[in-house]
């Protein structure tokens, strides 16, 4: 009778019911069912099985395939949720919970050093502290400076694979949703991989995200293939202290040279192929801007070294902050003609430099061979087309089904 009550219409009513209860109580009762129906198992074993049925009632709730529970536990890779012939769905976010701490570490690692507040405060903090205790200030930070950038390069895929994973995964916490969306097979062996990463946007949130995330790299590339490192800018490499710390994620400076010796080495490369230009470009609620039709040394590379490319779309990307006007952004591309920094003063939530939670949806497609005798126009080609169906193939499945794509 009381389950007739809850889930009865009312007469005359047009909206239409409501669930007939809510996830608190459906857990509750799911507990009390449990131990009324298994009197004999151990407290222990009650609660194990109420776990799996309040699980189940979330992925329902959710619309997702439920999987196997286990506890929560950010260092553990990414659970597959869905899975199809086609494809598998890793939720990137895996319960965990935006908290304090996590604001705390992703502004003051990933968002205040990028910002205009970054270099205000050093020198404010310099200025201060001349003012206590003189010239002596300015020898230690030339000091500094010189000792970053005489000490050796480092660089460890142990280290990165644990620690500074820790630290980037705090991305996917933020987010409303983070999801990973990758081929049901990996890709052939005995070759090595460019992923072209779209879009840019404004500080490349997803790509740092993505970046420490060789579990996923892991699901996708064959055993044995290698390492993932990323191509930044040349700018960084120029800034004492920065620079290893780049290293140290395993970024280098985007050149030719320096991606054929990883690529030489048997290693895999990531490059966002729209650069500080498609940072410069502007962004709208109802469509993406890829600048991609003049790229073509990421395609060149490929072509020469023999290895797939491999292109990767972050939907929701330039949701993350707000639209900035046409003037602005073409003032930052004539300053990028002289340094390219992109455009330092980004606004999110309340002006601030720091973005906005949104549903994030990371979607890897096939790999890409060169033909015999192909021209790099040609492959250029297929790939700019690979990337159209890629974007169509999976737009549906993002937060926003009717966006839409531009290419320029």
């Amino acid at each position: 009778m009381f389950l007739r009550v809850l889930g009865k219409k009312k007469e005359g009513a047009n909206t239409k019911p409501a669930p007939l209860f809510s996830m608190r109580a459906n857990m509750a009762i799911s507990e009390a069912i449990e131990a009324r129906l298994s009197p004999a198992v151990t407290s222990d074993g009650v609660q194990k099985r109420a776990r799996r049925v309040r699980f189940a009632l979330r992925s329902q709730h959710s619309g997702d395939l439920a999987v196997e529970p286990r506890p929560r536990n950010q260092d553990r890779p990414a659970p597959v949720v869905a899975r199809n012939e086609d494809h598998l769905i890793l939720d990137l976010k895996d319960g965990q919970p935006c908290t304090i701490w996590t604001v705390f570490v992703i502004w003051s690692i990933f968002f205040f050093p990028y910002s205009s507040f970054f270099p205000a405060t050093i020198a404010a903090a310099l200025y201060i502290a001349y003012r206590q205790l003189g010239y002596s200030v300015w020898v230690a930070c030339v000091a500094l400076c010189l000792f970053s950038l005489s000490v050796p390069l480092y660089y460890n895929r142990a280290f990165r694979d644990v620690y500074f994973r820790r630290l980037h995964i705090k991305l996917a916490h933020y987010a409303k949703s983070s999801r990973a969306v990758i081929p049901a097979k990996k890709y052939p062996p005995g070759k090595n991989y460019v992923f072209g990463l779209h879009p840019h946007g404004r500080v490349m949130y997803s790509t740092l995200l993505l970046s420490q995330l060789n579990d996923v790299f892991r699901r996708v590339l064959p055993d044995g293939g290698g390492d993932v490192f990323g191509g930044v800018a040349a700018t960084f490499f120029y800034v004492p202290i920065f620079r290893n710390w780049c290293y140290m994620l395993g970024a280098f400076s985007a050149t030719k040279t320096l991606m054929r010796a990883q690529l030489d080495r048997g290693n895999n490369v990531a490059v966002t192929v729209g650069g500080v230009k498609e940072v410069c470009l502007p962004t709208y609620d109802d469509k993406d801007v890829l600048y991609l039709k003049k790229r073509f040394g990421f395609v060149k590379l490929a072509l020469e070294a023999k290895a797939g490319l491999v292109p990767i779309y972050f939907f929701n990307e330039n949701s993350l902050f707000k639209h900035d006007p046409l003037w602005f952004l073409k003032f930052w591309e004539a300053a990028n003609r002289y340094v390219p920094i992109g455009v330092p003063l980004f606004r999110g939530i309340w002006n601030l430099p720091f973005p906005y939670r949104r549903d994030l949806l990371m979607a890897f497609g096939e790999p890409l061979f060169a033909e015999d005798d192909e021209s790099v126009e040609e492959f250029h080609a297929r790939y700019t087309e690979a990337v159209k169906q890629l974007f169509d193939k999976y737009v549906g499945m993002s937060a926003d089904p009717k966006h839409k794509l531009v290419i320029v």
